[in-house]
């Protein structure tokens, strides 16, 4: 009984046309470390070759690809020569994916500017498969190849997938709603024929146009209700489809009874060779319900998405979505022009007017060193955009949604610059962003986000890609401090982003420095990129990795002088570290949550008390503790009643006074009365002692006055040997002058 209720239930329901199969991911990891031309030319850097046995086609699936200006990362197929150029701004398109190229075997090769830098790494190979067969609408199928460009292959963002769809004016595509819902990815034109096994081949790179997926608009509703609407990138040449190919002329209307009908799109087919290569057929109109159109031409899974062409004018009607036909007749169908919610995507996005320019930016207030996400919100359908993020008048970028590093302190105005074939128009935000100097933090420092994201200047947080950094929460949380914490993520579903969040340490004069924090990431991949990073020599050198599974909150402590001996990174004012995350779902489903950051040292410098009356006089005792690898060295102590930031650079080393005449005294007058044993040399463990004597009944205009002191170790010993160099300043330790 139930059995024959399903068949009753199953051919009373329309056959929804899904997309087909046709590849299937394979782990894969390569890692190409940073690799740095040294040379005066442009030069190749690295080369290797990427294959799988057997596969008739792979596209690679990028875990990082990190290229500075002018590099580029060149791709081969080695059975056809098909070659894409990979810089940043093809990657971002991409999104972190080469093209699909036919056969098992990639060369790449790895180009690099005098000076530049490069690195990248691959996570997982999309391999091509056979084909398996299918369902023919009809008892004989009746499509023939054909060859108009004006239709495309959908390939999903699995990249194992496809549907057909179809150009319409102003950069518009459009597919089935079903197709838009797996996230359509990449558009194929000129597709050659499949091979002998039913395994897709794929076009040339510069015949293969990358989807926008922040433009996807679809709704999935079932018969008469399933279209989607996409815009799409320029290939490596700057071409657009609709300029290269032309666009079919959307017509608004019903078409009449026993009309001609003809679907053209990319339907599997029993036929290796014509699988998922364009095909075409024609059958007459069968009427309408509501916005569900029927009609009597051959379609097969693989075809949804498909224009649906009224053959007596010419123009397009309705895209086709489900099956519906059989050997004893019926009707396939598909969703009316005249749809509703279609039409009002349709003319707000692809109907043709002059471009009105706005957008936003995800910050106007930042840290130098901060990238900031901005966004194009113009309307009217622009082909191209041209920004200049710091107002000098030059373009720095003509990605629709960039991301801009400010390395520079200072007030910046913006512009955008939209066009399309029917004009331009452009928005200028005057003194729209301010970025602020870094203000390193001086340990001890914790940071347990409780009020948001710190803005005192100590930290820098960049995204590349749709990143998110918030102090956000997700799940359990932190067991010292709970939430919200530091938490970094994609943005979006299914798109690769990585987020960085960099601390900025003052480490001057100090040792045995000490890094704890605890973290929890989703139970998701591993990426190479992920873990805390130092930056030395101006790269990110990784120093302990988030690698595994680490679902529940867990504790790392890192000692940094440690790790700055070993990377040679000095124990300075500029001394960073760098959590990085990379991920492409939001959190929850990925990301990582950071808390309870604390930085220890041992000071070098450090005395007592910490304040003196100005009339009862007294006196601080400095005990300094250079450590025994500056044992029997000479020092020199040394004071400021002038602050300590910026400082002063002495020999190499940044002293943490800024010097004023007390300095002077200081410097030439050691060992007096006011400053006793300021000039000595270290003991066998590196350790000395000194002492600062305020007289009683000094003058009342010094109460309120803060005096510090920091010492210098040189390479000089009691018997003379050394070469006299500065090797190190301590910490500035401070005394205040109260009444």
């Amino acid at each position: 009984m139930n059995r024959t209720i399903l068949a009753v239930f199953l051919a009373s329901t329309a056959l929804l046309h899904a997309e087909v199969p046709f590849a299937v991911p394979v782990p894969y990891t390569l890692v190409v470390p940073t690799v740095h031309n040294t040379s005066s030319e442009f030069a190749l850097v690295d080369q290797r070759e990427v294959s799988l046995p057997g596969a008739p086609a792979l596209q690679l699936v990028f875990a990082e690809l990190d290229l500075s200006p002018g590099a580029m990362l060149v791709v081969s197929s080695l059975a056809d020569g098909h070659v894409q150029v990979l810089d940043g701004g093809e990657i971002a398109k991409w999104k972190d994916r080469s093209a699909h190229f036919n056969g098992s075997a990639l060369l790449l090769e790895l180009y690099v500017p005098a000076g530049g830098r490069a690195s990248y790494a691959l996570r997982q190979l999309l391999r091509g498969i056979d084909f398996a067969g299918d369902t023919i609408c009809f008892g004989v199928d009746d499509r023939v190849p054909s060859s108009d460009n004006r239709t495309m292959r959908v390939v999903t963002q699995s990249g194992t997938s496809a549907c057909s769809g179809w150009l319409g004016p102003n950069n518009c595509g459009f597919t089935a709603g079903h197709c838009s819902s797996s996230y359509t990815y990449t558009a194929e034109f000129n597709v050659p024929p499949s091979t002998g096994s039913g395994a897709l081949q794929h076009p040339s790179p510069i015949d293969q146009f990358p989807i926008d997926h922040d433009n996807v608009q679809f709704v999935n509703g079932g018969t008469g209700n399933d279209w989607g609407v996409y815009t799409l990138f320029p290939n490596s040449l700057g071409e657009l489809p609709y300029t290269k190919f032309g666009h079919f002329t959307l017509g608004f209307f019903n078409a009449g009874l026993g009309d001609s009908i003809r679907i053209t799109g990319y339907g599997s087919t029993a036929d290796p060779f014509k699988n998922q290569v364009q095909q075409t057929h024609n059958g007459p109109y069968m009427g309408a319900s509501g916005t569900s159109i029927t009609y009597q031409a051959d379609t097969t899974g693989g075809n949804s998405g498909s224009v649906v062409i009224h053959e007596p004018t010419g123009q397009a009607i309705g895209i086709h979505t489900h099956g519906g036909c059989g050997s004893g007749g019926g009707a396939n169908s598909g969703t009316s022009s005249l749809n509703g919610g279609f039409q009002a995507v349709y003319f707000g996005t692809c109907q043709p007017s002059v471009p009105v320019a706005a957008f936003s930016a995800s910050a106007t207030s930042v840290v130098q060193g901060s990238a900031i996400q901005f966004s194009d919100l113009s309307t009217g359908g622009p082909t191209a955009w041209a920004w200049d993020f710091d107002g000098n008048g030059s373009t720095d970028s003509t990605v629709k949604n960039p991301t801009f590093v400010y390395s520079n302190v200072g007030t910046f105005t913006v512009s955008l610059t939209v066009s399309n074939a029917l004009g331009s128009d452009g928005e200028t935000k005057l003194d729209h962003i301010v970025v602020n100097p870094v203000q390193a933090a001086a340990p001890p420092y914790v940071q347990d986000f409780q009020a948001g994201l710190p803005g005192g200047g100590e930290w820098t947080f960049t995204s590349f890609g749709p990143g998110a950094i918030t102090a956000g929460s997700s799940g359990t949380a932190s067991p010292v401090s709970g939430s919200p914490s530091l938490a970094m993520a994609s943005a979006s579903a299914s798109t690769l982003s990585t987020n960085q969040a960099a601390l900025h340490l003052d480490l001057s004069g100090v040792q045995q420095a000490t890094l704890s924090f605890w973290f929890k990431e989703a139970a998701d991949e591993d990426n190479p990129e992920d873990g805390v990073f130092l930056v030395a020599g101006g790269n990110l050198v990784l120093v302990s990795a988030f690698t595994g599974t680490n679902t529940s909150w867990t504790q790392r402590t890192l000692d940094l002088d440690a790790l700055a001996a070993q990377h040679g990174v000095p124990l300075d004012a500029n001394y960073t570290v760098v959590f990085q995350q990379r991920d492409d779902n939001v959190l929850g489903t990925d990301g990582i949550l950071i808390d309870d950051i604390a930085v220890n040292v041992q000071q070098m410098l450090f005395g007592t008390p910490a304040s003196l009356s100005v009339a009862a006089g007294g006196t601080q005792s400095l005990a300094l503790d250079a450590g025994s690898t500056y044992r029997f060295r000479l020092y020199l102590l040394l004071g400021t009643t002038s602050g300590t930031v910026p400082g002063t650079p002495i020999g190499g080393v940044t002293l943490p006074l800024n010097a004023d005449a007390y300095t002077t005294f200081t410097a030439t007058s050691p060992n007096s009365a006011i400053l006793s044993t300021s000039l000595a040399f270290l003991t066998a463990a590196g350790k000395g002692s000194a002492a600062f004597h305020l007289p009683a009944g000094a003058p009342a205009s010094l109460v309120g006055l803060s005096v510090h002191h920091a010492f210098l170790v040189f390479d000089l010993k009691a018997d003379q040997s050394g070469t006299g160099a500065v090797l190190v300043a301590s910490n500035a330790f401070p005394l205040n002058l109260v009444p």
